[in-house]
């Protein structure tokens, strides 16, 4: 876990994203905690959504709330 509190990934291009983005983040996650929202500022117009009562698997945590997310961001592209 505290490898993973090293951003020792930088990636490129993604300024160049030219769709809708979504990331989202269980709130409960203690394997990953604070990865995800760290890409908001790389990615033009993406939202971060951090989903309560989630851990590291949030599709498994609240599969309802990520069908939801996933229905709002087809919706709005």
């Amino acid at each position: 876990m505290l490898w993973n509190a090293v951003p020792t990934d930088v990636p490129t291009g993604l300024d160049r994203i030219a769709c809708p983005v979504t990331l989202a983040q269980g709130v409960l996650d203690v394997v990953a905690s604070a990865q995800t929202v760290r890409y908001v500022p790389l990615v033009p117009g993406a939202r971060f959504v951090p989903l309560p009562w989630a851990g590291h698997a949030p599709q498994w945590d609240v599969p309802e709330a990520i069908v939801d997310l996933v229905r709002r961001a087809a919706a709005e592209a």
